[in-house]
């Protein structure tokens, strides 16, 4: 955890500056202290695209492709009719780089009328605008929806319906329902036979975002208050209200739906580890948080083969997935420890094949109905374990410190890069997008913020409970304040630091002292990164553009030397996560022995900067000795 402090000579200094491609100073002195960064860019402020629905109305969205968008700050985008000096004035509601979503205000029909009217817009972000682009737009306050029918035959519960017509309502604009009227008649359970009356309204929802002539209806439970299978005659009439006040229906249209039970088609995939998310497919699946009385399971029965084993009996036995919609459930193998290792709570084991029948039940209240059973094959794969590297806010904020606020996005592509080069080999996976392929149960969460929140002088920290020797937990988080750690008197917050690095140099710019935990200066440091600190980074100059040959190698060198920082101090941390170091030694040993070369786990007085910064001339880092062989164990490839 203590980062290093070993010195080395000034020749071995220049020659590892040279194979980077920076130049060092005389004598390797460090040159006047750097200004802070402001990581602007230099590309004009654009606008490509506008996309709009026709017509438009208050709430409409609208769509937006710029060029040269500072990806730290959202731009505003200026609207008006072009015969006239007035604009109104929008701020996004999503954006996504260069592509920002906009809602329509009631302002602007204010200004600009309804009718055919000729548009310009422009976005503005502080100081910078861009050129104006014209649209020639068809402005309503109220619309007047239509369907053109509504298709009847063979459905099953929550099957999603598609509607087609004109006019239809789109998301922002108000809301729209399916009026549903008649009687349904059960042909199971108790009442069977009996009609029972419907009167319900279902929601309506457009298909695409700016198109108005398709939507769906979800054929849920509401009909009949049943999941039973059954047939519903009657009527079913679009109704509307828009966000402006205006409201309206349509005309009742002649319906006749057939509902069947439950089916059940595949598992996708049909092989996965502990806690990976399997999607069921199928038909009328029930359940949600909107409807806390029904819930569908699967029944399952057959064999369970352990490797190298023969196949045992297995079953009956349940399995509740997660609802998603009337064709999707997500299921997945809960872990669970038993000993030294992690199994399935459902089949007792860390992996193995099950073969059998499967069946859907769904259940409202006290109704129960089964559907027909499937063949099926499902394989436990060994563990997995799935790293998510959560950049904080801090992290982008102290970029400024080095003059690389903007490599932010280049810098943490190349953190999980380096992660990935010193686990390769073993069934680690490391993301930099939240999993959602995983149960939160099933993925560790590594936070990289900025400042040290613990004030001593620290890379990194594991706030995580105790040595984890065979990686029971999947899903700890190095990261924030822990308050098991923190009663321990240990410090409460985890994660990485990176401003600590800043300690390598001499004039570390950082508000008090030099903490006990810090490292001494490093000239090499400071020969990597003043000129970044001096003169920051510009965004085309990270794409390698705008800039001469010795300017770019100097920004690559500061890039890829803080992301191998990072990477290799959330590498060590994560290790620590997974039980290292000595696995097979004391509870509380949690660095190796002494001093070996590029070793991960070495204490952090052990680790030179330039080992971890990745030079030329510097061990490579990697897992030594037990440590790798303990993983070969429980994550082996």
């Amino acid at each position: 955890m203590r980062p290093g402090s070993h010195r080395f000579r000034c020749v071995a200094r220049a020659a590892a500056l040279a194979a980077i491609g920076v130049a060092a100073g005389a004598g390797c002195e460090p040159s006047s202290p750097p200004p802070p960064a402001d990581g602007g860019g230099s590309v004009p402020l654009g606008l490509l695209e506008v996309r709009l629905p026709d017509p438009v109305t208050v709430g409409s969205p609208l769509r937006v492709t710029g060029s040269g968008v500072d990806p730290t700050q959202a731009p505003w985008l200026l609207v008006g009719p072009t015969d006239r000096d007035e604009t109104v004035t929008l701020r996004p509601v999503a954006t996504d780089g260069a592509v920002l979503d906009f809602e329509v205000d009631g302002a602007l029909l204010d200004l600009a009328g309804e009718g055919l009217r000729r548009l310009a817009f422009q976005l503005r972000d502080g100081e910078r605008q861009s050129e104006p682009l014209e649209r020639d737009v068809t402005l309503r306050r109220r619309l007047s929806p239509r369907l053109e029918g509504v298709p009847g035959g063979t459905v099953r519960r929550n099957e999603r319906v598609l509607l087609r017509g004109e006019g239809l309502l789109l998301e922002g604009e108000g809301e729209a329902f399916l009026r549903v009227q008649g009687t349904f008649r059960p042909s199971g359970g108790p009442l069977a036979g009996t009609d029972q009356p419907v009167d319900t309204r279902l929601p309506v929802t457009t298909v695409e975002r700016f198109s108005r002539t398709e939507a769906t209806v979800v054929l849920d439970s509401a009909i009949g208050e049943s999941v039973q299978p059954g047939q519903f005659e009657g009527t079913a009439t679009l109704q509307w209200r828009q966000r402006a006040g205006a409201e309206g229906s349509g005309t009742p249209q002649m319906v006749r739906w057939t509902f069947e039970r439950p089916v059940l088609y595949a598992l996708e995939p049909t092989a996965a580890p502990l806690e990976r998310y399997v999607e069921i497919r199928g038909g009328g699946f029930v359940g949600g948080e909107d409807h806390p009385d029904e819930v569908t399971f699967l029944r399952i029965e057959g064999t369970f083969t352990e490797p190298g084993g023969s196949p045992a009996p297995f079953g009956p036995a349940d399995i509740v997935p997660r609802f998603v919609d009337g064709e999707r459930l997500l299921a997945a193998m809960r872990a669970e420890a038993r000993g030294d290792q992690l199994v399935s709570e459902l089949f007792g084991a860390p992996e193995g094949v099950f073969e059998g029948r499967m069946t859907p039940v769904t259940v409202k209240g006290t109704e129960e109905v089964t559907g027909d059973p499937i063949a099926g094959r499902f394989e436990l794969l060994p563990v997995v374990q799935v790293l998510h590297v959560r950049f904080l806010p801090g992290f982008e904020q102290s970029l400024e410190r080095f003059g690389l606020r903007a490599a932010r996005e280049r810098i943490e592509q190349l953190v999980a890069e380096r992660i990935r080069s010193i686990y390769a080999g073993w069934r680690i996976e490391v993301r930099l997008q939240e999993p959602t392929d995983y149960t939160p149960n099933g993925y560790a969460i590594l936070e990289v913020g900025g400042p040290d929140p613990n004030g001593l002088g620290l890379f990194g920290y594991d706030n995580t409970p105790g040595k984890d020797v065979g990686n029971l937990r999947l899903a700890d988080r190095i990261g924030g304040a822990n308050a098991e750690t923190q009663q321990g008197g240990y410090p409460g917050y985890g994660g990485v630091f990176i401003e600590n690095y800043l300690y390598f140099s001499r004039r570390p710019g950082l508000p008090g002292g030099r903490p006990s935990g810090a490292p001494d200066p490093d000239p090499l440091f400071d020969e990597i990164f003043d000129p970044v600190r001096r003169d920051p980074v510009r965004l085309d100059e990270v794409e390698g553009l705008g800039a001469d040959a010795a300017r770019l190698d100097a920004v690559s060198a500061a890039v890829e030397a803080l992301a191998n920082m990072v990477g290799e101090t959330a590498a060590h941390e994560f290790g620590h996560s997974l039980g290292l170091a000595n696995p097979y030694g004391s509870a509380t040993s949690y660095h190796n022995f002494g001093d070996g070369p590029g070793c991960l786990m070495d204490s952090g007085s052990a680790r030179p900067f330039g080992e971890r910064a990745g030079l030329e001339g510097f061990e490579r880092t990697r897992l030594c000795g037990e440590n790798a062989d303990y993983l070969d164990e429980i994550l082996g490839g």
